[in-house]
């Protein structure tokens, strides 16, 4: 038996309400941008341009957390931290990778 935090999932086609008011899915690129423009008002630096990054082999999990660019190096990019850096429950995290299917929950990438 596990002890801590269970987490359930389940695959699912939107219903029809949210296929009626949902024209569009947002690309993890403008999801991540959104919260950057955010963050660029505030902290000096950024440029305001998101990412989704790549797993690394000390990372597994960075997929799902949010890099927002460097204002005069564009391609350093520092990590939102806590859970407005998470992308969205479901947010594709195999990055291209079709011999596995993996998705964000809770800032892992399951």
């Amino acid at each position: 038996q596990c002890s801590g935090l269970a987490l359930s999932v389940r695959l699912c086609k939107p219903s029809t309400a949210t296929a009626l008011t949902c024209h569009r899915l947002q690309t993890p690129f403008e999801y991540a941008t959104k919260v950057c423009s955010k963050y660029s008002e505030k902290v000096s630096g950024l440029s305001g341009i998101g990412m989704q990054l790549s797993a690394t082999t000390d990372d597994k999990d960075r997929p799902c957390r949010i890099g927002c660019q460097d204002e005069s190096v564009p391609y350093r990019f520092y990590m939102v931290n806590g859970e407005e850096g998470w992308f969205p429950a479901g947010t594709d995290c195999s990055r291209g990778d079709n011999s596995k299917k993996a998705y964000c929950m809770g800032g892992k990438c399951i």
